[in-house]
Formats: structure tokens, C-alpha cells, sequence
């Protein structure tokens, strides 16, 4: 049995003579967040499937990620320190959020009118 067991994520150089360094700062079913620093081009691999809904932010910014070995995460980074941020948003889920919204309006919307018509 594995206990607190984190997807493995590596930060691999262009270059292999280049120093890298990586701390993931937060980790969730939904969202991790990591630290990296490197001195050249570099290249990070989140080894989790890489499943639709999946969006990446480096220093804030929206990237593309690429796949890894056709299954997994990566994503490229420049040389210097990059914070990265995977997040997990499905389509599913902010559709479902509208139409939950939409649901709740229209309810509202209908006691509202009910009561101010006993009135």
C-alpha cells in the first residue's frame, strides 16, 4: 500500500551540464503549484495523464502543455526562476456552474413573483 503517494515530477535541462532546481509548494487532486529554477532552457514533466481540462500557468501566463511520451504533462520553460501552476477545470464543471446558476435565478426570480402577488 502506498501512502501519500504525489504524481513524480522532474525538471529536466537542455543542456545536462546546467543546474536545476524544483519544489512543488502545493499539491492537490485539483491544482498543484511548483517552484523551479534554471540556468538554461528547460523542460517540466508532471508524470500525471494528461487529461482534457488540464490548463498551466508559468509566472502567471497560460501555456500550452505538451504531451510526454504521448500519456503525460510537460511543459517548457526559460532559463531563470518560473512558477507554474497545473489546474483543473473541466468544461464539465463551468458548465455545470452556469447552468446551476441559471437554476438558482430562475427559482428566485419565481418565489419572488409568487410572493408578491399573495400580497
Amino acid at each position: 500500500e502506498i501512502i501519500n503517494s504525489k504524481p513524480r515530477i522532474d525538471l529536466i535541462s537542455e543542456d545536462p551540464e546546467t543546474t536545476t532546481k524544483l519544489s512543488i509548494t502545493s499539491y492537490a487532486s485539483d491544482r498543484v503549484d511548483i517552484e523551479t529554477q534554471s540556468f538554461g532552457k528547460s523542460k517540466l514533466i508532471f508524470i500525471d495523464t494528461n487529461y482534457p481540462g488540464w490548463k498551466v500557468y508559468v509566472n502567471n501566463m497560460s501555456k500550452p502543455i505538451e504531451p510526454y511520451l504521448n500519456t503525460f504533462k510537460s511543459v517548457n520553460l526559460d532559463a531563470g526562476d518560473n512558477t507554474v501552476k497545473f489546474i483543473y477545470l473541466p468544461l464539465s464543471y463551468q458548465i455545470g456552474l452556469i447552468l446551476t446558476s441559471l437554476g438558482v435565478s430562475i427559482y428566485l426570480y419565481l418565489l419572488i413573483s409568487v410572493k408578491l402577488k399573495t400580497k
